[in-house]
């Protein structure tokens, strides 16, 4: 310690004749405050020189640690008042010292560091170092742990969704976004503090598959809810007019609406139209979709351009020959008669009056009498006697085995039968050399025929050569009828009634009609002579082998 050189210098004077007492230099003693008059002076104290017997108010002794109380010195007692009594650099010497840790939040959990021991409680201290954040009064061991965004308010080093002591009372509510839209899936939630990818806080979303549709979508015509509002189309308010097309309304249900009542529509709905097209709207039978006909000047296709005469009159034709059939080709429609026209046309020879289609034809002469297009033919028929062999085939086809005396022209052939409703019959010719040889099949043909009670339904034109003394079997098969088919006999007696709603066909192997015009070879016929069909067949008289 540096001696106060001016104090020393002072007394010395004072020692050689001065005001105060003087000593020598050599008896000069050093000196520090002591200001609590407790025998012991201040650590803090400069040295202060001083001759004996003139040292008040200083100490020989620098070691008071508290120059200011008196019960502070290194004669004290040491007690137990957090105060270093003696000065010895220890407080509470002696007694039962605990460590005390600064609780600067005042939440009961101290803070790691700096540790003090003392005897008596500290204030703003407690005895553990276990609070994780002792700024923050709700961040120590006895704290819940919430969502807070990664705070970890229960100190265990685990915050948020990492703790599993997190309350659920905090966590938020997620939803499913799976076509990351920005909206979530009411029925797909789970808790949670933080959202995971593909969630949403929302539960907006009424179709989480389509991205195009959530709340913020805009309405269009498309037949769903865009914008998850219950509403859709034409129903919601919000629809976007840009989807909508014009429509019309169609009062009278024809497909052609009402020029003077546009209006915008997802769609066409009954009693609208997508066209203004319609000139009356109050009659069905008026709208550019009809034929104009003769009424009196009405406009019926809305297009007053088009004269009624030439769309819907009756056809007019020149009739060179005055046989009242005219030429085709020489049609004019009209409303009302024209002179020097008839009515009725498909002539085909117009100066020849005995051709026309009202002229029967002669058979064979080379002449197309009646404008059928082909000369008829000359043709015979007999009806099959019981001397016949008949045949029968899984109980669908019927049939004859005729023996021609002479090579002939078969023109067509039928049989006598009732059909309840239409019904399509298959016609077949076989012919073979003899009984030993294999059938061949000459031709076939089928005809739908319209119900007739006992008549002869005949096969088409087949014109076929048929060899005298050979084999020819004529066999008619039922096809495609809804009901029954009433087959009879030669003597006019009933064969029976063929129900044939579950048929299917004839095939060889099975002995099943596999359908019409099928080329095969017959299985052999099962005859019967009492079952023959009546059947006619028809021939050429003039045919010349």
């Amino acid at each position: 310690m540096k001696p106060l050189w001016l104090s020393t210098a002072l007394l010395f004077t004072a020692c050689n004749g001065s005001n105060g007492p003087v000593c020598d230099q050599s008896e000069l003693l050093d000196g520090y405050t002591d200001a609590d008059g407790d025998g012991f002076g201040s650590n803090l104290s400069e040295v202060i020189q001083f001759c004996p017997g003139f040292g008040d108010g200083l100490s020989l002794s620098p070691l008071d640690c508290n120059d200011e109380d008196a019960a502070i010195n290194p004669d004290a007692v040491e007690l137990c008042n957090g105060i270093d009594d003696d000065c010895d650099g220890v407080r509470d010497q002696g007694f039962d010292n605990r460590v005390y840790y600064p609780d600067a939040d005042d939440d009961g959990f101290g803070a790691r560091y700096p540790a003090e021991y003392s005897c008596i409680p500290l204030e703003g201290h407690v005895q553990n170092n276990t609070d994780c954040d002792d700024s923050d009064p709700f961040v120590n061991p006895g704290s819940p742990e919430i969502c807070n965004g990664g705070i970890d308010d229960n100190c265990n080093g685990l915050s948020d969704d990492t703790d599993p002591q997190v309350l659920e009372s905090s966590k938020l509510t997620f939803y499913l976004d799976a076509d990351a839209d920005g909206f979530g899936d009411p029925d797909a939630s789970f808790e949670a503090c933080q959202p995971q990818s593909n969630w949403s806080t929302n539960f907006d979303d009424c179709d989480d598959g389509n991205q195009a549709i959530n709340p913020n979508a805009t309405e269009i015509c498309n037949m769903r809810d865009d914008d998850c509002d219950l509403l859709s189309d034409d129903a919601d308010p919000s629809i976007d007019p840009n989807s909508q097309i014009d429509v019309f309304i169609d009062a009278d249900f024809d497909g052609f609406g009402n020029p003077a009542s546009p209006s915008l529509a997802c769609f066409v709905d009954f009693g609208t139209s997508d066209n203004g097209d319609d000139c009356n709207d109050n009659n069905f039978d008026i709208n550019p979709g009809v034929i104009d006909v003769c009424n009196f000047g009405i406009d019926d296709d809305c297009d007053p351009t088009t004269a009624e005469d030439d769309v819907s009159g009756l056809g007019y034709y020149v009739d060179t020959d005055g046989d009242g059939y005219g030429d085709t080709s020489t049609e004019i429609l009209s409303c009302t008669p024209i002179a020097n026209r008839v009515v009725l046309p498909d002539d085909c020879n117009e100066s020849d009056t005995g051709i026309n289609p009202g002229i029967e034809d002669v058979c064979e002469d080379g002449v197309d009498q009646d404008c059928t297009g082909s000369d008829a033919r000359c043709r015979s028929a007999f009806e099959v006697s019981n001397q016949i062999l008949a045949f029968t085939i899984n109980n669908s086809m019927r049939g004859v085995v005729l023996e021609p005396t002479e090579d002939g022209l078969v023109i067509d052939f039928g049989i006598k039968a009732t059909l309840s409703d239409a019904c399509e019959l298959d016609y077949y010719i076989w012919q073979r050399p003899d009984d030993n040889s294999p059938w061949s099949l000459l031709t076939s043909d089928q005809v739908l025929h319209e119900p007739a009670t006992e008549v002869f339904f005949n096969s088409g034109e087949l014109d076929v050569v048929v060899t005298a003394g050979t084999q020819v079997g004529y066999g008619v098969a039922w096809n495609n009828c809804p009901t029954s088919v009433r087959v009879f006999t030669a003597t006019n007696n009933n064969v029976g009634t063929f129900e044939l709603g579950d048929w299917v066909g004839w095939v060889r192997e099975t002995n099943n009609y596999s359908g019409f015009n099928v080329a095969y070879t017959p299985p052999e016929f099962l005859t019967s002579s009492a079952n023959v069909p009546n059947m006619e067949i028809g021939y050429s008289t003039s045919f010349v082998p």
